[in-house]
């Protein structure tokens, strides 16, 4: 560019345009980046959490199909769950003892040693029903239903255990679940039928606690995560150990409890 007596005169315009143009692309690029990223991200968690909660109402069906297999004349039923991630799997079984104890709270709360039953339930081991994705797990056992992520853990169907302080007496029934036929992990995407069936009938025991107490012990790798429920049930306390807990009633009101424990057989299989 030159000036009316002919000299040339310095033009930066074209630069700065550039300049600009350049920074302006590059933080579109940086902000569709960040937005993809952190967008698909949480798009796979909420459909990862939309999959579970699917699972979980499934398995609440299945813990009230395996209910009516306990408290009512029926002997087999059939559930189906839809996996659209992560799989159905095995665990480790949970052992469970309980019964009358003459331990003081000082040895009960000693969860490295066995408790000492003056009567009690044969021992008795129930497998779990498992679904898992990533960290994950939705769990079918002891009649109820557990959700876990990491060490969190939240009980979404209750066992049944009641306790009542004016009869004193302690009720708890259980199905002792076995899985049969294979022990193969099924994964998604998949439909899987899920059948149930009544293997003993109902065994009621009941227990006269006298001068003792109720105390029950589990142990499996879910014991500490059944720990935290039983710890907010009135009436009783929890010590936990190492894949140990022992559930106790805070006195010797309870003079008797009454036990309910039916054998159920489970099969899986890919429905579809």
């Amino acid at each position: 560019m030159t000036d009316r007596a002919g000299g040339w005169i310095p033009d930066d315009r074209a630069v700065s345009e550039l300049i600009g143009f350049v920074l302006i692309f590059g933080l579109i690029i940086s902000t569709v980046a960040v937005v993809s990223v952190a967008g698909f991200g949480s798009l796979s968690d909420r459909q990862t959490a939309e999959q579970v909660n699917n699972v979980e109402r499934a398995f609440e069906v299945l813990a009230n199909n395996i209910r009516d297999l306990t408290a009512h004349q029926d002997t087999e039923r059939a559930t189906e769950v839809r996996l659209a991630e992560g799989e159905l799997t095995t665990a480790e079984p949970l052992t469970i003892r309980f019964g009358v104890t003459e331990a003081d709270t000082a040895e009960l709360n000693d969860t490295t040693t066995s408790v000492a039953f003056t009567d009690q339930n044969v021992s008795d081991s129930t497998d779990p029903i498992v679904y898992q994705v990533d960290s994950q797990r939705v769990i079918v056992e002891l009649g109820g239903v557990l959700r876990t992520r990491d060490e969190q853990s939240i009980v979404t169907v209750e066992p049944d255990l009641s306790l009542d302080p004016e009869s004193g007496t302690i009720r708890f029934s259980y199905p002792s679940t076995v899985l049969r036929g294979s022990s193969e992990s099924i994964g998604a995407p998949t439909t899987v039928r899920i059948e149930t069936e009544r293997a003993t009938r109902p065994t009621v025991e009941t227990f006269e606690v006298d001068s003792g107490r109720f105390a029950m012990e589990l142990n499996g790798e879910r014991a500490e995560l059944w720990a935290s429920y039983f710890d907010d049930v009135d009436g009783l306390t929890v010590a936990t150990g190492d894949s140990r807990a022992v559930v106790y009633a805070d006195s010797a009101a309870y003079d008797r409890i009454t036990s309910t424990i039916t054998g159920v057989n489970v099969r899986y299989t890919r429905s579809r």
